[in-house]
């Protein structure tokens, strides 16, 4: 199930954070718990089994400089604007990642 937890970084690092932690519960088991196999064997069909993910996006890339070569497109380009990212959509990003796993 690390696949899971690497979907979750590869998604923070693509809108541009670093060392985030994301900590994935099933049935208040980490996923790396021996007795969570157990547990959701012995879980019913209903209801479901939660899941619980928690994220800490860590801290946000900064770039010191680009340059830009060939055609550069008119729209104005920030210095120093972050890339910033509404809670919603994060929120959507790791739930398709979820119905993915």
């Amino acid at each position: 199930m690390s696949f899971l937890l690497n979907s979750f970084g590869t998604a923070l690092s693509s809108f541009g954070f670093y060392d985030g932690k994301v900590q994935v519960k099933i049935a208040g088991h980490p996923l790396d718990d021996p007795a969570l196999a157990d547990t959701l064997d012995a879980a019913p069909a209903a209801p479901p089994v939660p899941i619980a993910v928690s994220v800490e996006t860590g801290a946000r890339f900064h770039l010191g400089s680009v340059e830009l070569e060939g055609t550069v497109p008119q729209q104005r380009l920030l210095s120093n604007a972050p890339c910033e990212l509404p809670p919603s959509t994060l929120a959507a990003l790791f739930e398709g990642a979820l119905r993915y796993w």
